[in-house]
């Protein structure tokens, strides 16, 4: 926190001020790179999200595609730099876990906006994983794919693997 307070140009009581802890503090980057602004809004009450819900299959995967990459193109430096201190820092490790599980929520409201019906365990884990900022550092960074390229082959990806009915599907064994 003090190195945070000294690039900032403010007294560390400042800074705890705003934000009582690191964690807290970190919450807070999170929050505001994921959705661009620093507006109370979570993602999926945005209407970015909410255009995942709307059209036909291929328009709300495309959606989807263009939601996670303005999202990465935002937050995926962050997001490594996140994981690799959490490795050594239990209340980074927590923040990672509960931003983890964030995501997990909304890639599972996001499938059954596209899906027109809740998506199962399965279903959820896979997108979760595909749509991962992860992957997209795999991609952009470690391939030199660009942002466009990205948002183009996880919207085809998506085309392919999210069903289109809204029928009940059996979890795999």
């Amino acid at each position: 926190m003090r190195d945070v307070a000294a690039e900032a140009g403010v007294a560390t009581e400042t800074l705890y001020a705003y934000f009582s802890s690191k964690r807290v503090l970190l919450k807070a980057v999170i929050d505001t790179a994921v959705v661009g602004d620093d507006r109370p809004v979570a993602v999926a009450e945005r209407p970015e999200f909410a255009a995942i819900g709307r059209g036909r299959h291929g328009e709300r995967t495309a959606a989807a595609a263009r939601l996670l990459c303005s999202i990465y193109q935002r937050t995926a430096a962050l997001a490594k730099v996140i994981r690799e201190a959490a490795a050594g820092d239990d209340e980074i490790a927590d923040e990672l876990r509960a931003t983890r599980e964030r995501q997990r929520r909304d890639v599972a409201a996001a499938a059954e906006l596209i899906m027109g019906r809740a998506a199962t365990t399965a279903e959820t884990d896979g997108l979760w994983a595909l749509t991962s900022p992860e992957l997209y550092l795999l991609l952009v960074e470690e391939s030199g794919w660009t942002p466009l390229q990205y948002e183009a082959w996880m919207a085809e990806a998506l085309e392919r693997l999210v069903p289109r009915s809204s029928g009940t599907r059996k979890e795999p064994r």
